[in-house]
C-alpha cells in the first residue's frame, strides 16, 4: 500500500516524529487493546491514544478501526506495523551496540617494527591501568604497510620511526632516540679496547631490509665516515637481529631503545664512534574523527616518555 505523501506543515510544525511514536504503536498491534499497552508502557491510555493519534495525522490515514469495541488494523495500520518492527528492532539493535562501543572503547594501533618491539607494550600497559575497560587492536608491520593502514582506515593511529610524507597523514614527532651498532661478549669486539673503522669494514652486520629507519641512518653515517661495510645478514625482525648479536654472529644495527636492557647489564656493548639518531612520529588520517579516548590516548603516549628518566631516550621537544 502506497502511504500519502506529507504535506509540507506537518513537516515544518505540529510535533517531532520519534521512536517512541512506533514503539507504542508496536505495543498496541501486539495486545489490540490501548489499555492492555498502557500498563505495559507504563504510561496512561490517553498518552497512548494521543500518540496513535500523532501517528495517523503524520501520515494522514487512519492506523485502527474499532468494531464492537475491539480494534482493528486498517490496511495503512497494516503496512506501518510490517516495517515497524523492523524500525524498532533495528534501532534498538543500533542503540544497544554504540553504548557498548561508547563504554568498551577500541583502539587500533599501527607501530612500526622498532616501535611495536620495543616499547608498544609498555605504553599499552601504563594505559590499561588508567582505563581498563579500554580495548586495543594492534598491528606490527613496516612502516609502508603501516601507512597503508592508516589510508584505508583499519588502523586509527600509528607510531613510526622515520618520517611519511603524505599530504593525508598527520605527522607529529613525539620522541628522539639513537640508533646504535652493537655487539656482544661473545663477539671478538668485546675484548678490544678501541674499535677503528677498518675494524668496522671487516666485520659482519647485521642489519634491517632496506627502507627501514635504522638501517637509513646508518647508511647515511656510515657513508659520510667513509666505512665499506659488508651485509650478512639482513632481516625484518628486530627480535631476530638482537638473537644473532647475541650469540656473536656479527654487530647488530638497531634503535637504542630496543636494546637498552642488555646495554645496561652489559650483554652488549655499542660503537661508540657512531653517532645515529632517529625520529619517532604520532601518524593518523587529516579527517580522521578524534573521539575523546584516542586523543587520550595520543596524549598517554608523549606523556609516557617525556616521563622516562632513560639517558637512551630523548623526547622531542625537551
Amino acid at each position: 500500500m502506497q502511504l500519502p505523501k506529507l504535506p509540507m506543515d506537518k513537516l515544518l510544525g505540529g510535533f517531532t516524529m520519534t521512536i517512541r511514536h512506533f514503539r507504542v504503536f508496536n505495543e498496541v498491534c501486539r495486545h489490540m487493546n490501548m489499555t492492555q499497552a498502557s500498563k505495559i508502557l507504563h504510561v496512561s491510555q490517553p498518552s497512548i491514544s494521543k500518540t496513535i493519534g500523532e501517528l495517523e495525522d503524520w501520515y494522514g490515514v487512519k492506523l485502527f478501526e474499532r468494531l464492537d469495541k475491539k480494534l482493528y488494523l486498517t490496511e495503512a495500520g497494516k503496512t506501518i506495523y510490517h516495517h515497524s518492527i523492523y524500525l524498532v528492532d533495528t534501532y534498538d539493535k543500533i542503540d544497544s551496540e554504540i553504548r557498548h562501543t561508547a563504554t568498551n572503547d577500541l583502539i587500533r594501533i599501527g607501530a612500526s617494527v622498532t616501535v611495536g618491539t620495543s616499547v608498544l607494550s609498555d605504553i599499552i600497559s601504563s594505559f590499561k591501568v588508567l582505563y581498563p575497560d579500554i580495548q586495543y587492536r594492534v598491528y606490527i608491520e613496516n612502516t609502508q604497510r603501516v601507512q597503508d593502514l592508516l589510508l584505508n582506515n583499519d588502523i586509527d593511529i600509528a607510531l613510526i620511526e622515520g618520517y611519511i610524507d603524505n599530504p593525508v597523514l598527520i605527522t607529529e614527532q613525539f620522541m628522539e632516540a639513537d640508533v646504535v651498532a652493537v655487539y656482544s661478549h661473545k663477539h671478538p669486539f668485546y675484548q678490544m679496547e678501541t674499535i677503528t673503522v677498518r675494524d668496522l669494514e671487516t666485520a659482519d652486520f647485521i642489519i634491517r631490509e632496506p627502507g627501514s629507519g635504522t638501517r637509513i641512518q646508518f647508511e647515511k653515517v656510515t657513508k659520510e665516515l667513509g666505512i665499506q661495510w659488508n651485509p650478512t645478514w639482513i632481516c625484518h625482525n628486530t627480535q631476530a637481529i638482537k638473537n644473532a648479536v647475541a650469540a656473536g654472529h656479527g654487530v647488530g644495527v638497531l634503535s637504542k631503545l630496543s636494546v637498552r636492557k642488555r646495554l645496561k647489564s652489559g650483554e652488549f656493548k655499542a660503537i661508540p664512534f657512531l653517532n645515529m639518531k632517529q625520529d619517532f612520529y604520532i601518524v593518523y588520517h587529516k579527517e580522521k574523527f578524534m573521539p575523546k579516548m584516542l586523543l587520550t590516548f595520543k596524549k598517554h603516549i608523549i606523556n609516557s616518555f617525556n616521563k622516562l628518566e632513560l639517558d637512551l631516550i630523548n623526547p622531542a621537544n625537551s
